[in-house]
């Protein structure tokens, strides 16, 4: 008897302990809440501070003229000088994934492809290169520029690359072929050459601008120039340093000189005016449009600032302050600028 009972008693524990593990799982399914097992740990979230310098990469030996972050997120291009190399690393950690020797000169700026397969790299031997962003494999190579190429920007669609160089035209090409699609002459002062281009999120329109101090936005299919934007002074050096699309599509940033100008993307009416002591050099937009980082000034460092009312939010000294991208996930900022060939990935605000 005293065996049954035994027995019995097992059984009625088991069924006490099964029943008290189903109501704690419903609770917790229940709150919205999720059971670890004990094999992870949960690590109590840390908040870091906006401006905080998260790691430096130091894989190249010369000055970084350009940075691209993957659409993911996930990893980072950046190019130099002499020795010309694109580096693409891991954008958590800094660790070198791939060393592309493509380009054979400096590499003056890179795009990355929407679907973040390619990387297109311009350099300043009259070259852009399309290349597999996973084995550095060349997928084809643009020779349409007489001259350096300072600027590249791949379509939203995916279809085009914009490339702009040391004449005063900007020319549209397959992405797949390489075959010139239009080629957009702007203002004649441009001659000295095209600095910057930005397509719209919509792949519609292009806003390019160079040496003739103005930025024009132009139908990306025809060619036709939709807009003529003046509003920057002169000043010792008047030429158009950046340009950037807000990712809304509502409205262009631009930097020249002293100061970058956010106005309407439909009509060019000034917005906003963000001054600076010193030279405006590379801008970027956060990805819900409300921020703007850009570089130069006296402080040689970077500045994070509301969109709608030119407010400083933010400086950041880690660096002298050359090209800056914003991670497409909004959360940090890579940028370079220090002849140590170093870039900096820092905590977004």
């Amino acid at each position: 008897m005293s065996e049954v009972r035994k027995q019995f008693s097992t059984r009625l524990w088991r069924f006490i302990n099964l029943a008290l593990l189903a109501l704690v799982i419903g609770l917790a399914v229940a709150c919205g809440g999720s059971l670890s097992s004990p094999s992870s740990t949960s690590v109590p979230a840390t908040t870091v501070p906006a401006g905080t310098t998260l790691y430096t990469y130091r894989g190249h030996s010369s000055l970084v003229d350009a940075v691209a972050w993957s659409p993911d997120s996930k990893y980072i291009a950046s190019g130099s000088d002499y020795p010309t190399t694109v580096q693409v690393w891991d954008a958590s950690n800094g660790h070198l994934l791939l060393t592309y020797r493509g380009n054979s000169a400096s590499t003056t700026a890179i795009a990355w492809s929407p679907d973040g397969k390619y990387i297109a790299s311009g350099d300043s031997d009259d070259k852009v290169q399309v290349w597999d962003a996973l084995t550095g494999t060349t997928r084809l190579t643009y020779k349409g520029h007489p001259s350096y190429v300072f600027t590249v920007a791949w379509s939203p669609d995916g279809k085009y690359i914009a490339s702009g160089g040391a004449y005063s035209d900007v020319q549209v090409w397959d992405a797949r072929t390489g075959k010139l699609f239009l080629s957009y002459k702007g203002n004649p002062m441009d001659a000295g050459g095209v600095n910057t281009i930005s397509w719209s999120p919509d792949s519609k329109r292009i806003a390019s601008g160079g040496e003739g101090r103005v930025v024009h936005v132009w139908d990306a299919g025809s060619g036709k120039e939709l807009i003529n934007y003046t509003g920057h002074g002169g000043g010792v050096d008047g030429a158009i340093r950046s340009v950037a699309w807000s990712p809304d599509g509502k409205r262009i940033a631009s930097s020249a000189h002293n100061d970058v100008l956010v106005w309407d993307a439909s009509n060019g009416h000034t917005l906003t005016a963000y001054n600076y002591s010193g030279f405006a050099g590379a801008i970027a937009w956060s990805p819900d449009s409300k921020y703007i980082v850009s570089s130069g000034g006296n402080q040689k460092g970077l500045q994070i600032w509301d969109a709608s009312n030119g407010h400083l939010l933010l400086t950041y000294l880690g660096t002298h302050g050359g090209t800056v991208a914003w991670s497409p996930d909004g959360k940090r900022i890579a940028s370079s600028g220090d002849a140590d060939g170093t870039v900096q990935v820092w905590e977004a605000i």
